[in-house]
């Protein structure tokens, strides 16, 4: 699969600073994403057009730029923002300077394209107002406190800072959390995370996944990682972050 970004960018006399100014934003968004996502945020420019319309190519990490395409579309659309708190503040940058007339289409080679419009910058400003956002995400830490006398909850309690993170379950997960009281667990689903500083405050448990029952791996029992096989580095990552 391609892994280039198109940028096309109009601006009234096709402004170079204008247009650097798109750039700029564009590449704090992605960097944001791309340290989230524990990726190298390393971008190539691959061609630049200086005419109007003003058009750049770049070149890097597919998923990232199918995350901020995607978050951007759904901050527009006034859907669940899942965009953490600094690409979405470059985000709402790059829609101020939309609603000041400036036109930017994202084409992700072989994808439809995007043009954002002046809402963009409206939902996010809201986004950041509210002071939380969703995304699909997981939280480890140690299962406690169980209530299921109203909605079914837990509490987890993370590895870090011992901090509480508040979590909700479907009745079907209820005998999972039975299980698994007093262990250390991965919890996965969408978390509520608060838009200063990232951190998650509680999460509607999709999955549970017990941490304490696997045996710890000794590293001399560890088989080698041929990471020049036919999986990519992508592939690879996200498979151990899965816990696939």
């Amino acid at each position: 699969m391609s892994e280039r970004l198109n940028i096309t960018v109009v601006t009234k006399n096709a402004d170079a600073r204008a247009f650097c100014n798109v750039l700029d934003d564009v590449l704090d968004a992605l960097d944001a994403i791309a340290t989230e996502q524990g990726k190298n945020p390393d971008w190539q420019i691959i061609s630049l057009q200086k005419n109007s319309p003003m058009k750049v190519v770049l070149a890097s990490q597919w998923a990232v730029f199918m995350l901020l395409v995607f978050g951007m579309k759904k901050i527009e659309d006034g859907k669940p923002n899942p965009l953490n708190s600094n690409a979405t503040k470059a985000v709402k940058r790059l829609g101020k300077r939309i609603e000041n007339d400036t036109k930017v289409i994202f084409e992700p080679e072989g994808q439809p394209e995007f043009q954002p419009t002046a809402q963009l910058f409206r939902n996010a400003q809201q986004s950041l107002s509210r002071g939380f956002y969703m995304a699909q995400g997981s939280i480890d830490g140690t299962l406690d406190i169980v209530n299921v006398h109203t909605t079914a909850k837990f509490s987890i309690f993370d590895d870090v800072d011992h901090r509480e993170i508040r979590c909700k379950f479907p009745d079907e997960l209820l005998e999972a959390v039975k299980r698994n009281i007093g262990k250390r667990i991965i919890a996965a689903g969408i978390v509520k995370y608060r838009a200063n500083d990232d951190l998650p405050v509680s999460i509607q448990v999709e999955t549970i996944e017990s941490l304490d029952d696997a045996p710890p791996l000794l590293f001399s029992e560890m088989s080698p990682i041929d990471l020049a096989g036919a999986m990519s580095s992508e592939q690879y990552i996200r498979q151990l972050r899965d816990g696939q």
